[in-house]
């Protein structure tokens, strides 16, 4: 006869990143990323880049960089809020992947950053995940104002942020928050009554639609796993941005959208951003959309691969989406550019790629244009230029690491590690339990 501890060994649900058992366990593979928690730096060794954590509120902290270039309180710094990637299920904002990638997007945009660690699924629903990238994009939001004091108000912020320049990026499930971030800002008129968010960014963002000839794979199995019954499907709103019930995408709360895919994602294909960016257009959104596929490359390339050279343009494009200057290149395959073409004074989105070719996804055809010719799209290419290289990403040497690359448990209920709201989970609360042999919280009281 099998004995409880037998049971609760039991694994319930498993795909290659996690597992969860019968007793409420989630066991998450990092040891199998290569990820590990590292602390901020008061000064990047490659790129000069500061960082320091903060405390938003008792389950939503953030790391903070400042650029080392050009910092003086009279000149204002774009911002950029940032979601990691992850599945809704992975990823902290305190991994080494995410620290070394933010120096470099930060150093190369020269803008303030905000690194937003939220709680996460399957101890924590969807909408819980939502709500704490809310607060914290309010939390930025609110330094906009001169009369806003509190305990946790951020200097770099109120000294630095120019909030006329605010974007928001995230990566994978990061991309998923920033669609429902700038969902909401539409529907709610804004962050706040003084703040609205000028761009945002969604890299290989874990959206789900209904594709033809295309097996839904390991992101469907998740969203599966992670979400409510009456939202497991690709009818929820939550997943997929085109479903019936799903408000129309006119409503989008940002005046800039970049949609970046990468060709051979087989997480999110590229198909999806083809399908995403139609309903886009065909809402009447009255913004101005870019959509870019990179060839050759695999989902979140610019995170794993972050040296090689398609990386670094890609990052140098993000860098000047963020800063908002036209970012300009030669085209090389010449051809007579449709001109843009407006819509009762509305412009119609941008299409452009980091490739010279494109497969018609609805035709199986192959064009050698950027993108399908379809009526008013204006029709450009984006080459893959050679530049000065982005300084060198590096990993903090000596300092030890939370959980030393160890597979990670947390359990599904039970009671906080604190009751005190001034004690969060930070880097150092996650080192400070490591070190005591326990797990990063990532539970609420009962």
């Amino acid at each position: 006869m099998a004995n409880s501890n037998d049971n609760n060994n039991e694994v319930v649900n498993e795909t290659s990143w996690y597992k969860i058992y019968k007793d409420g366990r989630v066991e998450r593979l990092y040891d199998t990323l290569g990820l590990e928690y590292v602390p901020p730096s008061l000064e990047d060794p490659a790129t000069g880049v500061s960082s320091k954590d903060v405390t938003i509120s008792r389950h939503v902290s953030a790391r903070l960089y400042l650029p080392k270039k050009n910092i003086t309180s009279s000149q204002k710094l774009p911002i950029l809020v940032y979601y990691h990637g992850g599945a809704l299920v992975l990823g902290s904002a305190f991994f080494n992947m995410y620290h070394n990638y933010l120096n470099v997007l930060v150093s190369e945009s020269n803008a303030i950053a905000v690194s937003i660690e939220y709680r996460l699924a399957p101890e924590h629903d969807v909408q819980t995940i939502y709500e704490d990238s809310w607060t914290a994009l309010q939390w930025v939001a609110s330094h906009a104002s001169e009369k806003f004091t509190s305990a946790n108000e951020d200097p770099w912020l109120k000294n630095y942020g120019d909030f006329s320049r605010l974007s928001i990026c995230g990566d994978s499930a990061g991309g998923n928050i920033v669609y429902h971030t700038v969902m909401r800002a539409g529907k709610e008129g804004g962050i706040n009554t003084n703040v609205t968010i000028n761009g945002s960014i969604l890299v290989c963002p874990y959206l789900l639609v209904p594709l033809e000839n295309i097996e839904q794979g390991l992101s469907y199995k998740n969203w599966t796993i992670i979400s409510s019954p009456t939202e497991a499907g690709l009818h929820s709103p939550m997943i997929n941005p085109l479903a019936e019930k799903a408000p129309s995408l006119s409503q989008l709360g940002c005046s800039r959208m970049l949609l970046c895919f990468a060709e051979k994602d087989e997480h999110l294909p590229k198909e999806i951003g083809v399908q995403f960016a139609e309903g886009v257009k065909k809402s009447g959104w009255k913004g101005d959309l870019e959509f870019i596929v990179v060839e050759d490359e695999d989902h979140c390339f610019q995170l794993v691969n972050p040296e090689m050279e398609k990386s670094r343009d890609l990052i140098k494009r993000f860098a000047s989406f963020i800063q908002h200057k036209e970012h300009k290149c030669s085209n090389p395959d010449p051809r007579p550019e449709l001109p843009r073409s407006t819509d009762n004074g509305r412009s119609q989105p941008r299409f452009c790629e980091l490739r010279t070719d494109y497969m018609d996804v609805h035709n199986n055809k192959n064009h050698a244009s950027a993108f399908p010719r379809k009526p008013n799209l204006e029709i450009s290419q984006l080459r893959i230029e050679k530049h000065e290289s982005v300084p060198p990403f590096s990993t903090s040497k000596g300092v030890g690491n939370a959980r030393n690359g160890a597979s990670f448990y947390s359990k599904l209920s039970g009671p906080p590690l604190t009751n005190d709201p001034n004690k969060p989970t930070t880097f150092y609360s996650i080192l400070e339990n490591a070190r005591r042999g326990e797990n990063h919280p990532r539970t609420e009281e009962k």
